[in-house]
């Protein structure tokens, strides 16, 4: 899926911001991984870090309890960090933690190494573009947190994405892309393409091309920068 995404931003002509996982291929196909990871960074992609092998309580809860620690997470950190940079020639930037499951150990984790900003705070919960959700405290704008700023995400619109409820889905995404907008705030959507298919950079493309006049298109780093 990773080759159509790139041809697909390559269409509508945007540049994309991929929070990719090292440890996201088998022993066959870890040479065109990386070949495409590449490829996207001459393509002007930025390349982020999405943990390192994705398992379930990888960076820990949203919650404080207190596994895994400090030194577990700036562990995985740095393997995914020295992956990309040994892949790409530079380090990443920006992180997003697997199923967002974070706490503030990850935020002083990624501090300790350097990162610049984090996206794994999300302004609906849940983040799945669901029927029946809340809002967060939080507000669509970049914030700062001591070293680290913060870039959060508004919603995932394509994860459970189906021909029954396409047109639900993008009054939602419409719905929220106009508060935003009246903030003068970050639209941030979260596309799992894994599971989002020929369906979701429909829904995609839909909302690109409905907003492109009134809208500037950046990776999450060009925020910071």
């Amino acid at each position: 899926m990773l080759e159509q995404l790139l041809a697909f931003l390559h269409d509508v002509n945007i540049p994309g911001t991929l929070f990719v996982i090292p440890k996201n291929y088998d022993q066959n196909s870890e040479e065109n991984y990386t070949r495409l990871l590449r490829k996207a960074k001459i393509c002007g992609h930025e390349i982020a870090l999405h943990g390192y092998s994705h398992t379930k309580n990888e960076f820990g809860y949203l919650i404080p309890i207190p596994l895994p620690g400090f030194e577990r997470q700036k562990k995985l950190l740095r393997m995914g960090k020295e992956y990309l940079q040994k892949c790409l020639g530079e380090s990443p930037l920006g992180f997003r933690a697997p199923s967002y499951r974070h706490s503030k150990t990850t935020l002083r984790a990624l501090v300790s190494l350097d990162f610049k900003y984090d996206s794994s705070k999300t302004v609906f919960k849940p983040t799945h573009g669901m029927r029946f959700r809340f809002k967060t405290s939080l507000l669509p704008n970049l914030t700062k947190m001591g070293p680290l700023f913060e870039i959060p995400v508004t919603a995932d619109y394509t994860y459970n994405l189906d021909a029954t409820c396409f047109k639900q889905l993008l009054k939602l995404a419409r719905d929220d892309f106009n508060w935003i907008r009246g903030l003068d705030g970050i639209f941030v959507v979260n596309n799992h393409i894994n599971r989002s298919g020929t369906l979701g950079f429909k829904f995609l493309r839909t909302l690109i091309d409905e907003s492109r006049d009134e809208t500037d298109f950046v990776r999450l780093k060009d925020l910071i920068l």
